[in-house]
């Protein structure tokens, strides 16, 4: 039989520090995506939602840069489906 996790009580100077890679990790997926598809519209390669998807994830992207990493409760937006 297996024990119950323990949960492990983080500080809050771990919570910042997890917060502020996770942020940076999705800065740098949102980059990645509207790099792609800013490259696609600009060669006139896009299919019917791709300009959409472009907006999206700038929405997202600035969405992002408005959250304060450095709060313990901080909440970040949802990703462009």
């Amino acid at each position: 039989m297996l024990d119950e996790p323990k949960h492990i009580q983080l500080s809050d100077e771990q919570i910042i520090e997890q917060n502020k890679s996770y942020k940076t990790a999705l800065h740098n997926e949102a980059n990645e995506k509207i790099a792609i598809l800013q490259d696609i519209i600009d060669l006139g390669m896009q299919e019917s939602d791709e300009e959409a998807q472009l907006k999206a994830w700038k929405k997202y992207r600035i969405l992002l840069t408005r959250v304060d990493a450095s709060d313990i409760n901080a909440k970040f937006p949802d990703k462009p489906g």
